[in-house]
C-alpha cells in the first residue's frame, strides 16, 4: 500500500497515523499554528497506537514527538519518548533507544531538567556507541550545551576535544 499524500493522512489506518505524524512535524517546521500541528501530532499518536505499531525503530513517534516539542509541549514530547525507550528496552532496539534518549534529552533540556538530560545522551552514547562517532550526529553539539549549563566548561571542551579526534580520518 503507498502512504498517503501529505495532507491526507488520517489516524485510521498506520500509514494514516505515519502521514500526520510527518505532516504535524512539517507543519511545525513550516510555521503552520503550533496548536494545529499539536492536535495533528497527538491524534497520530492515538492513545499509544503509532509508537506501537511502529516499534523503537519506527519514524513515526520521534516525528510526532519532534512536532510535540516545536509546538511547545515538551511534557508530551517526554512521554512519547519515554514509551517509546521502554519498547525500545523490551525489545533490545539499540538504534531506537539511542535515538529517543537523544531527542528526550532534548525536551528535558528545554524543561530545564539539566542531570536528566545528561543522563539521556549518556545512556544514548551507551546504547550506540558506533552512532555516537558520526560527526553529524546532532546530540554531538547537545552534550556540550548540557555541560556548559552544568557549569562544567572544561568538561565541554575536553567532549569536543574527544569528538574531533575520534572523528579524525589520519
Amino acid at each position: 500500500a503507498d502512504m498517503p499524500a501529505i495532507g491526507e493522512g488520517d489516524a485510521t489506518t498506520p500509514q494514516g497515523r505515519l502521514a500526520l505524524a510527518y505532516d504535524a512535524y512539517a507543519g511545525a517546521l513550516e510555521g503552520q499554528p503550533a496548536a494545529a500541528m499539536k492536535r495533528m501530532a497527538l491524534q497520530a499518536l492515538g492513545p499509544g497506537t503509532l509508537v506501537e505499531e511502529q516499534g523503537a525503530d519506527g519514524l513515526g513517534p520521534g516525528l510526532a514527538a519532534l512536532a510535540l516539542m516545536l509546538t511547545g509541549d515538551l511534557q508530551s514530547a517526554e512521554a512519547v519518548l519515554t514509551a517509546v525507550i521502554e519498547l525500545g528496552h523490551e525489545h533490545g532496539s539499540a538504534v531506537g533507544l539511542t535515538m529517543a534518549h537523544n531527542l528526550r534529552a532534548m525536551a528535558i533540556l528545554r524543561r530545564g531538567r539539566i542531570g536528566d538530560a545528561l543522563a539521556d545522551l549518556q545512556a544514548a552514547r551507551s546504547t550506540h556507541p558506533d552512532a555516537w562517532r558520526d560527526r553529524s550526529y546532532p546530540a554531538q553539539a547537545l552534550e556540550p550545551l548540557v555541560l556548559l549549563h552544568q557549569a562544567a566548561p572544561q568538561r565541554a571542551v575536553a567532549h569536543l576535544s574527544d569528538w574531533e579526534r575520534s572523528a579524525d580520518p589520519t
